[in-house]
């Protein structure tokens, strides 16, 4: 290429540059307000469901504490067969379970509801609330918590952390004890 032709491309070039820089600069700015309003949005959701999964604990821990607990597995039994219906046996043995596994949060007391595609059996339940949740439930009076608990969405604690944290991540660290407080409020309205 002649040196002429070099010189009047790399002064086009030149000249284009600022025009260039400028419309790369607005394409950044817009990617980051995008993902910006995507994170928003995101965090809006979860907290959300945050909120729908507090009231839900909530509410089965105002059960739990009312006196529409079965406390013995003989007042379960006698509950149980007073019901008329299945579905309402149903309903009653799962209200049962979940006032002691979301209100008190005994996870771990978890039944399966379905055993290889087939839907448990009000009687199956009932057994499993007879032999592992009441009991479980009468050991550990002590243990049940004076609130259910506020699970908010954040990020896996990891072990490894490189660099330093982002502003981003400090100021989520910031605003958690605010979020569940802000929880509370809200589902008290």
């Amino acid at each position: 290429m002649k040196e002429e032709l070099q010189v009047s491309l790399f002064a086009l070039s030149m000249s284009l540059v600022p025009t260039v820089r400028q419309e790369e600069h607005y394409k950044i700015e817009k990617q980051q307000e995008y993902k910006r309003i995507q994170q928003e949005v995101e965090v809006a959701r979860r907290r959300k469901k945050a909120t729908k999964e507090y009231e839900d604990r909530l509410y089965y821990w105002l059960l739990y504490k009312s006196d529409y607990r079965w406390k013995t597995a003989k007042e379960a039994r006698t509950e149980f067969k007073d019901l008329p219906s299945k579905t309402q046996q149903l309903k009653a043995v799962k209200l049962q379970i979940n006032m002691r596994i979301l209100g008190c949060g005994w996870d771990h007391l978890y039944p399966k509801w379905t055993d290889k595609g087939c839907v448990k059996t009000p009687d199956e339940l009932l057994e499993h609330l007879c032999t592992n949740v009441i009991p479980f439930d009468r050991q550990n009076q002590e243990k049940v918590p004076p609130k259910p608990k506020i699970k908010l969405p954040s990020k896996k604690d990891s072990k490894l952390q490189m660099g330093t944290a982002t502003r981003q991540a400090k100021q989520l660290q910031e605003n958690v004890f605010g979020e569940r407080e802000q929880m509370k409020t809200d589902v008290k309205d």
